[in-house]
């Protein structure tokens, strides 16, 4: 079904839009689009830092010049002047969406703009077949931003490489719409293109059934949606105020009926936030511009002033100013650089030091000097047939009297839950780059290793395991990245005769300050018959666990945990010796063996697990500790005013 919409520009003319859905073929099997379940599932992420991250990594990864701009606008226009945009579109937006999608007919339509410049623009044959493309991915941008989901063209150790980015545009939308404007090069110069897009679901509109993809544009005399070309562009840059010329490459997103609670400040802070570090690299330039006048900007020189400024009413900047100002004295090489070989292991465990080596770090540490660790790892090969080779990477690290997260930063763009552990006294920030031209990298690895959102890493995704072998060194290279911050800072966090009385000390203290006198540590593994150790008998019988194969559950009486929070500490068990002093951040990690979780809200930090706000049959359960190693669990549990 194709409708026909008439817009009279300011010259009393009239131009012919189309917006196409496709009818549904009565045997194919419908999958709505799910795309953006990848960013509303994330624990960290809000749509407004989704947008943000996806929008910046993209215009990254299509630079033409050493820095990129990236220029957001909010504005309002009159829904009057907009509405033969929507014509057509509005019957499936009512047939597919909630009522309160339903904007088209609003009096006023608040819309956000995203552009980049310095950039290559959507390259392509707007014509070119899915075949054709696959000859030459990285230079079809236009088929994989407009026609392709879960598929991308650019190369190996890119930001983004999914192909679902390109979602959170319609995400942030009302209706679920966008439009897209880009000037790029093509074979006989510069050329232009506008065309929008509408990602609904399967819907029936006049008694016909209509595919999710809506598209706005032209039909050519082949039958193929393409975007319309430079006659019909002035009028709409004109009609949404985009600040793009003709002769400027890029790509300009419009997002209409954006949230009306949506401003600068919010973005603003999400750019400063997860992109401080292309900021510091001069990758990257913001600009912010909204309807109140507000205009904002942030650039390399600017970085830090900016931070101080957010650190001044919100103390949780604090960590990322420190960390921004050891990366400027880093880049400007004043810091103290240390450098330790992991391959070909990539084993913490496996790494020796003289000690004249340990003491010169542990010197630096102590001065409150930030310095650097530039570790060499091994990458192993893949199955396309690229073999094995060195590469690294540099954790930046100082003394602070904080608890708080280690940043990493692959590539420019922050993986925020690559270690949700929190290390103590120390700040950490862990740079991870391509090192070599051809793609095989530790930051290529790392890329296969995160999901859509960039939030984390994961072993256990098939982009993952389907490409490196042998496996396990792949994962024993994930593992070794992620445990950096942590093994670094425990090395020079180290008490002269190998033990720490303090270890844990903040979640479990002794009554009246009293400590526990160490007792030296046995390493050796426990009988090969599993078994868990019940907490001492004064533990309160509400909670309770429960041995499963490979590891343990949590239950209770909930009514009997109403406000209370309880914790527990995991550790292999000793023959002879401290299990909970023990632990180190190699043995496991908690995060990553959580199996179940309902009716409870869980944290987990090292070792240690935190439950609180307990409902009825709640049940957590951790699975694939070392079966051949004992376990011992030790409870407690306090009151929420208590809590940590």
């Amino acid at each position: 079904m194709m409708y026909l919409i008439h817009i009279e520009d300011s010259e009393g003319k009239y131009m012919t839009n189309h917006w196409t859905f496709l009818r549904a073929d009565p045997n194919e099997v419908e999958r709505n689009p799910i795309h953006d379940e990848f960013f509303s599932a994330s624990e960290i992420l809000t749509d407004v830092s989704s947008l943000v991250r996806e929008s910046i990594q993209n215009s990254l990864d299509a630079a033409k010049e050493e820095t990129v701009v990236v220029r957001f606008t909010i504005g309002e226009i009159s829904g009057a002047k907009v509405k033969a945009y929507f014509q057509g579109l509005d019957k499936h937006i009512q047939a597919a969406l909630t009522s309160a999608h339903d904007r088209t007919g609003s009096t006023s339509c608040k819309y956000l703009i995203v552009e980049d410049f310095h950039t290559t623009g959507l390259l392509g044959d707007v014509t070119a077949s899915a075949t054709k493309v696959k000859e030459a991915p990285q230079n079809n941008g236009y088929w994989y931003f407009a026609k392709a989901n879960g598929d991308s063209g650019k190369g190996n150790g890119t930001r983004g490489t999914w192909g679902v980015g390109k979602v959170v545009f319609p995400r942030m939308s009302a209706i679920k719409t966008f439009f897209a404007y880009s000037v790029r090069s093509t074979p006989s110069g510069l050329s232009q293109i506008l065309f929008g897009q509408s990602l609904l679901k399967f819907h029936n509109v006049d008694n016909s059934r209509f595919k999710p993809d809506g598209w706005w544009g032209q039909r050519n005399e082949n039958g193929i949606d393409v975007p319309f070309g430079s006659d019909q562009i002035e009028q709409f840059t004109d009609c949404w105020r985009l600040s793009r010329s003709p002769n400027q490459e890029g790509l300009s997103i419009v997002i209409p009926w954006v949230d009306q609670d949506l401003g600068v400040e919010e973005i603003f802070n999400c750019v400063l936030r997860d992109y401080f570090v292309a900021l510091l690299q001069g990758n990257l330039i913001c600009e912010f511009k909204d309807t109140e006048g507000i205009e904002r900007h942030i650039d390399k020189g600017s970085v830090i002033s900016h931070l101080q400024n957010q650190y001044k009413t919100d103390p949780t900047w604090k960590t990322v100013l420190d960390l921004a100002e050891i990366f400027i004295n880093w880049k400007g090489g004043i810091l103290s650089e240390f450098e330790i070989d992991l391959a070909p292991s990539n084993k913490w465990q496996d790494l020796k030091l003289s000690d004249e080596f340990i003491t010169n770090m542990i010197s630096e540490h102590d001065s409150g000097k930030a310095f650097a660790i530039k570790t060499t790892c091994k990458i192993p090969g893949t199955n396309a047939g690229e073999t094995f080779r060195e590469d690294s990477f540099v954790t930046l690290v100082a003394k602070r009297e904080v608890r708080d997260r280690a940043i990493f930063s692959r590539s420019g763009i922050l993986i925020p839950k690559a270690n949700p552990n929190r290390i103590s006294g120390s700040v950490a920030l862990v740079i991870l780059e391509s090192t070599h031209s051809d793609g095989h990298s530790l930051s290529t690895l790392l890329s296969a290793a995160e999901g859509p959102a960039h939030e984390n890493w994961s072993k256990d995704g098939d982009r993952f395991k389907d490409t490196y072998t042998p496996k396990y060194l792949a994962e024993e290279t994930l593992t070794m990245v992620r445990k950096a911050p942590s093994e670094i800072v425990r090395l020079v966090s180290a008490i002269a005769d190998g033990r720490d009385a303090d270890w844990l000390a903040e979640y479990f203290p002794m009554p009246d300050g009293a400590r526990p006198n160490p007792t030296p540590v046995d390493p050796r593994p426990g009988p090969h018959k599993p078994k868990i150790i019940d907490p001492p008998p004064s533990e309160p019988t509400s909670l309770r666990v429960h041995k499963t194969k490979g590891g343990f559950s949590i239950t209770g009486d909930a009514e009997d945990l109403i406000g209370k929070q309880a914790t527990l500490r995991v550790a292999y068990e000793l023959r002879r010796g401290n299990s909970q002093k023990a632990y180190r951040a190699t043995d496991f990690d908690l995060s990553d063996l959580i199996k179940t979780s309902r009716g409870v809200s869980i944290t987990t930090e090292d070792n240690v697990i935190q439950l609180s706000e307990f409902e009825a049959d709640f049940r957590v359960s951790f699975e694939g500790f070392d079966q051949l190693r004992d376990l011992e669990i030790l409870s407690t549990t306090a009151e929420i005013s208590e809590a940590i």
